[in-house]
């Protein structure tokens, strides 16, 4: 019988999981949209980025971080050892992306003889697998499309630990033919960043939704966001930290009029 191992995008895809569908199921709870990202060993790599979101969110300590996200990643590598059937569930959105170059990237540094094989929803919504039904998923599993080669994945990965836009950019056209969603989440990721006269994208629509919506409440303008820049896939924490230090901007320059 084929060993099937299953890389989720989340836990609420594993809450929902078909039963139907064998195999071991891991998820992938690493944020790498935010943060250090720099080459290193994995153990310090790892290191890294607990200590990150530790500041940053406070509410996971290295010892957690180490059982509940680095854990998966590391069971991931065993089973690829192992030769596995591997199927990597993930959303065409950039925090999704950036967490499969990354995972991809891993099983690059191993011998992996096993197949791989990329599963997303049918189409690009800001609910991604957590709008489907039990028997859509089984359909998306029945459709899961391998990965020939991870070459420019792993490219992608580092080009992105470099921050080398013109490479990410490069990379994305490439992938067009049979990955067309890489370049809009390439594409997002290049508009994040801040110009003397903008914000960044992510930024900037938050500007115009508190305007359009004539509030600072932060769920309505949560919403919107999701609906209208769905190809972030950012989550609420990360968003509410934009929000706030958007509201603190307005704030600072009505108190200056």
């Amino acid at each position: 019988m084929t060993n099937h191992v299953h890389l989720l995008n989340g836990d609420a895809l594993l809450m929902q999981f078909p039963e139907e569908i064998s195999g071991k199921k891991l998820v992938c709870r690493e944020c790498l949209v935010e943060g250090p990202v720099e080459k290193n060993e994995l153990a310090v790599f790892f290191n890294q980025r607990a200590k990150y979101l530790n500041k940053l969110y406070q509410e996971s300590s290295v010892e957690v971080y180490t059982n509940k996200v680095a854990s998966q990643f590391y069971q991931l590598l065993e089973s690829a050892k192992g030769k596995a059937d591997l199927y990597l569930w993930f959303e065409d959105d950039l925090f999704c992306q950036v967490n499969l170059w990354f995972s991809l990237s891993l099983l690059n540094s191993i011998e992996q003889t096993g197949p791989i094989y990329l599963i997303r929803p049918p189409k690009h919504t800001p609910y991604g697998f957590g709008g489907l039904n039990q028997e859509e998923l089984v359909d998306c599993f029945k459709k899961a499309s391998p990965l020939t080669t991870i070459t420019p994945w792993v490219a992608l990965w580092e080009a992105y630990q470099t921050n080398d836009l013109h490479r990410l950019h490069q990379i994305a056209e490439s992938l067009t033919e049979d990955y067309p969603f890489v370049l809009a989440a390439v594409e997002a990721h290049v508009e994040r960043f801040p110009t003397q006269t903008h914000d960044g994208r992510p930024k900037e629509r938050l500007k115009q939704i508190i305007k359009v919506l004539n509030t600072t409440a932060f769920a309505p303008v949560f919403r919107e966001f999701c609906r209208t820049e769905a190809i972030y896939g950012f989550g609420d924490v990360t968003v509410k930290r934009l929000f706030d230090e958007v509201v603190e901007s307005i704030e600072n320059n009505d108190a200056k009029k």
